[in-house]
């Protein structure tokens, strides 16, 4: 029997951030989605990013091509996200603070359930002519 398609899906998304000296400015990066948000601070960044993944769902929906959503980040910022988790636990369990400011972060960003319900609509239309 198969299973019951669910009305509603979490969407999760795993966000590495970095400082990228070349550019003077933090990255948010999708690590499951290669997108990458820019801004002064990681907020910022994040903010930035979080629109790519919005509109990469949504052309993706468009498009009817689901699969279009994931597009995994070369390895190594999967090691660096790992690497940066671990850390971060470390900082979390240890007893006192970073001798120093983090040059990486992690977070994720969430979708409430509904969300993909909610943009099948789409934001994108075909051009005739």
């Amino acid at each position: 029997m198969m299973a019951e398609k669910p009305e509603t899906v979490d969407v999760f998304v795993n966000v590495l951030g970095y400082r990228d000296d070349q550019e003077k400015a933090w990255v948010a990066l999708a690590v499951d989605m290669d997108l990458r948000g820019y801004g002064k601070t990681f907020s910022e960044a994040l903010k930035e990013l979080k629109e790519l993944v919005v509109t990469q769902i949504d052309f993706a929906l468009f498009k009817s091509q689901p699969e279009m959503i994931w597009k995994p980040a070369e390895p190594e910022y999967h090691r660096l996200f790992e690497t940066a988790r671990q850390e971060r636990l470390r900082w979390i369990m240890a007893s006192s603070p970073p001798r120093h400011e983090p040059t990486t972060e992690i977070r994720g960003l969430s979708f409430p359930p509904g969300f993909l319900a909610s943009r099948r609509k789409g934001s994108f239309s075909q051009i005739s002519g």
